[in-house]
Order: structure tokens, then sequence, then C-alpha cells
């Protein structure tokens, strides 16, 4: 959690914090503004600090003693040492090697939130512009049926239309005013949302287009490139290379631990200076340690294959279910761009050739089967935008 990784996404969400935004702004911006993340990154930052807590050498002793001898003719004697103990595996850096372990760790820890917290932003962003889309609809829906309702009230003030029709007209005209203000409440939801998100600071959505994102061609090579950067299979995988790390360190920590030092005595007949030399070992303080360690090391390699079989596994699926719904929204879009309804259903009602009751039902028809694609194509991009987390 470098500071310097976030240099770019900070300078764009200054950049771009006062202006309309496009998606990739926004989630820098969020990236930044986010009270979570930025809460996360900070202990983060403490926790690695912590970990090199421990990865000194111990601190010198330093003693001193003043013997009164009994004999008279005697002089008193001073006593001056200094020690130093030397810990192989600090000095070899086994342990500052575990606590590097560590700090990859919590690094992967504020990716998968990093990951998990862009990845509500988008989703948010994605609902935005298909509120966009669904609105843009209703619009022209609601465009039309004022119309319409002009047109009979002006019907009936010419005396060559009835009331029940005109009140048929207003009845469809407030059906689909309803659906404009339900849209205009749920845009203000998410906007909030992504308000919250943006650490309470307001964010201008100038997009009304999906990026542009694809579906991978093929699964197996797109997953081959993407694993390397699922957090999910990183931390699994770095969670191994720690239990190595410490395997290690336990073994280190086996070896006689030395110290040496220094030793002065004098008194007002004679000093005396010594070189001390000796060791500490570890018969008890690390019994069963090492077999401790290898334990752990063997269920996090099972771990690690499980993670990355379920992490295979569910991609899959969800590439699957992407796939599947592209095609859905495709083939709805196909079918509904080559309709052209409204225009016949208006010459059909002004010669008469059908009701107005027949009018009103094929219009709610036709707007009916404009949202279904338009939600065909939201369901694919909130599959293909979860497939791609791993990207963000």
């Amino acid at each position: 959690m470098n500071l310097v990784k976030h240099i770019p996404a900070i300078l764009m969400a200054f950049t771009f914090s006062a202006n309309a935004q496009n998606v990739e702004e926004t989630l820098a911006a969020i990236e930044v503004n986010n009270s979570y993340l930025n809460a996360i990154r900070s202990s983060g930052e403490a926790d690695k600090a912590g970990f090199r807590t421990d990865i000194t050498l111990p601190d010198p002793d330093i003693d001193f003693a003043h013997h009164w001898l009994t004999d008279e003719n005697a002089e008193n004697v001073k006593e001056l040492s200094l020690k130093q103990s030397f810990d192989l595996s600090t000095i070899l850096g086994y342990r500052g090697n575990v606590a590097d372990k560590q700090g990859a760790l919590v690094d992967l820890q504020y990716k998968q939130v990093r990951m998990n917290t862009l990845l509500e932003a988008k989703v948010i962003v994605l609902k935005l512009i298909h509120n966009s889309k669904l609105k843009a609809e209703i619009d022209k829906n609601l465009k039309n049926a004022n119309l319409l309702v002009d047109m009979y009230q002006k019907r009936l003030d010419s005396g060559d239309g009835n009331i029940i029709e005109l009140n048929k007209t207003k009845m469809a005209l407030a059906k689909v005013s309803a659906e404009a203000k339900r849209l205009d409440i749920e845009r203000a939801a998410l906007a909030e949302e992504l308000k919250r998100l943006n650490g309470g600071n307001d964010i201008k959505l100038s997009v009304s287009e999906y990026p542009s994102e694809t579906l991978p061609d093929n699964f197996e090579e797109w997953f081959a490139n993407v694993s390397t950067s699922v957090p999910a299979l990183q931390y699994a995988t770095e969670q191994t290379n720690l239990k190595k790390e410490q395997v290690r360190l336990s073994k280190m920590q086996n070896a006689p631990k030395i110290f040496a030092g220094y030793k002065t005595e004098w008194s007002n007949a004679f000093d005396k200076h010594s070189l001390l030399v000796g060791m500490n070992l570890p018969l008890w303080s690390n019994r069963k340690k090492t077999k401790h360690s290898k334990s752990e090391l063997i269920a996090s390699e099972h771990l690690l294959a499980d993670a990355n079989t379920q992490t295979r596994s569910n991609l899959e699926i969800l590439y699957n279910r992407t796939k599947g719904l592209k095609l859905i929204s495709e083939e709805f879009l196909k079918n509904v761009n080559e309709l052209n309804s409204v225009q016949i259903l208006d010459k059909a009602l002004n010669a008469g050739q059908i009701s107005l009751l027949e009018y009103i039902s094929d219009i709610e028809m036709y707007y009916d089967i404009r949202k279904q694609s338009l939600n065909a194509e939201l369901d694919y991009r909130l599959s293909l935008a979860e497939l791609l987390a791993a990207e963000l």
C-alpha cells in the first residue's frame, strides 16, 4: 500500500472532482475518497510497521557491581560488564522475510477490499446508465402520451370525440408519468449511494453509454492471464509463501543464540579485563514449533489448491453465464431495432384501422419490450463487471 501507487488515482480524483465524470474517473475518485478504503489503508500501514518491530537484535546488557571485602587490608573491587546477544534468525534475515510476507498479505487484504468497493461503485454506475436509458424511452412514451391526450381533448372539444376515449388517454398518461417519477426516485437513490462511496462528495456522472468492455473470446486464455491478478488466489499463494518462511525461521531458531561481551574489574591494586563469549541452547523453548510450522504449511498448501479449484470453477460458471446473457441481450436488441411500432401504430390509429384501446395496449407492449431489452443489457453488463472485477 505504498502511497506512490495511488498518486495517479489521487491526481485524477483532484482533476475531475468538480467536473462531470466518466466511469474510470468516478472509480478513481472513489478509490481516493472512500472513507473505509482510507481506514483500511492506514490500518495496513500500521500493521506492516508493527511486523518489523521484532526483527532487531536484543538490547545489550550492561551490569555494574561494587564488591565490599571483609578483609580490612583488601581493596574494594568494582566490576563493569557489557554483553550483546546475536540471534542468527535476525542476522540472516529470516525474521525480516517473515515480516515482508506478512506485509504482502496486508497489501492483498487491502486489494480485495478495494476491488469489492470499486465493483460496488461500478455496479451503481451501470445501474445509473441503465436508468438513463430507461428514462430516455419513458420520455418518448411520455411525449407520445401527452400528444394523445391533447389530440383527444381537441376531438372532444370539436364534438368529434367522447369523454371515455379521453379518459383512456389520461389513464395511459398517468401510468407513464408514474413510471417516469419512479425512475427519478431510483436515480436519486443511486446517486446517494455513489456519494456515500465517494466519502460524502457529490459525483456528476456524465455518461449515458456503457463502458467499452467486451467478453473475452476464450475462457482458458483469459483465465491464464487474469489468474495472477485475482486477490483471493494471490492471498492464498502469499499465505503459503509466508508459511514456508515461518518453517525456515522455526528451523533457524533451533540454532544456539550466541552472545559476546566485555568485562572489566578494577581496584586501587589492580585492573582486570576480560572478553566474554557464550551461547544459549534452545533445548526447551522451541520444542515442537518446527513441527507445528510444517503442519501449518501443509494446511496452507491444501487451501491454495482449493482456492485455485474454486476460483477457476466460479469464474468459469460466471463466464458461461455472462456469455449466455450477452446472447440474450444481442438477440433482444436486434429484434427491437427491427421494430418501427410507434409510427405504424400512429398511422393505423389515425386511419381508423385500430381502436384507441388497441393502440394504447400495443404501445404499452412495445415499450415493455424495449424495457426488457434494456434490462437484458443491464444483466449482461452487471455479470461482465463481476467477471472482470480483478482488472479494476
